[in-house]
């Protein structure tokens, strides 16, 4: 019983950091292509 508990509670743990890492993926993903697109637009002095 003990050890039924443990593989469901490591379960739970490795889905959960599963959906952290595909949050950061999604997450930085989203802000290279807002860098990229920063890059193309001439800087204006106004920083």
């Amino acid at each position: 019983m003990k050890a039924f508990g443990l593989v469901e509670l490591m379960d739970k743990e490795w889905r959960r950091s599963n959906e952290e890492k595909e949050k950061i993926e999604k997450e930085r993903q989203r802000l290279i292509q807002t860098v990229d697109w920063t890059n193309e637009v001439p800087r204006s002095g106004d920083d």
